[in-house]
């Protein structure tokens, strides 16, 4: 892995993601154990996040909390397949005290293009906790939440 103690705190960004198939959203799962697990279990994390949706129709800001979730969510509750090469999935996530005893904490903002035809384009801000455990973290994985990823780029930095 390279989430070590060097650093507490660290920087995810995601760059033009485009998922390998339709409908799924992008998602992230934290491990102690150094990948051989990673925490899926309702009730490992809790979120609370709001998005902004521009819409031919329907503009709006949503708000969700939830406290018994089992991953953080990149693209926030809604689906995406990239089926425009404007909208692909980006993002940034700022992870907290990794290497603490103390909740792991998450930021996340992401803007996408939503399945529908014209796609909607989202924006989705959110602040995620883990609390399914007090070890370090020291795996992240991101995927879909089905298939695979077809592209894009995934890169870490660690936070002095």
């Amino acid at each position: 892995s390279l989430i070590t103690s060097t650093y507490d705190n660290y920087l995810i960004t995601v760059e033009n993601v485009i998922t390998g198939s339709g409908n799924v959203h992008l998602e992230m799962h934290v491990s102690t154990d150094n990948g051989s697990s990673y925490e899926t279990s309702a009730g490992d994390y809790r979120k609370i996040s709001f998005n902004g949706r521009q819409s031919t129709s329907n503009d709006g800001i949503e708000t969700r909390y939830g406290t018994n979730e089992d991953d953080i969510r990149i693209t926030g509750n809604h689906s995406n397949n990239g089926n425009d090469a404007a909208l692909k999935i980006d993002a940034t996530i700022l992870c907290f005290t990794l290497n603490s005893s103390s909740y792991k904490k998450f930021l996340v903002h992401s803007v996408f293009g939503q399945t529908d035809d014209p796609p909607i384009f989202m924006y989705e801000n959110a602040a995620h906790l883990y609390d399914g455990s007090q070890s370090a973290v020291n795996n992240i994985r991101i995927q879909a939440s089905s298939g695979t990823l077809a592209s894009g780029k995934i890169k870490l930095f660690g936070l002095a």
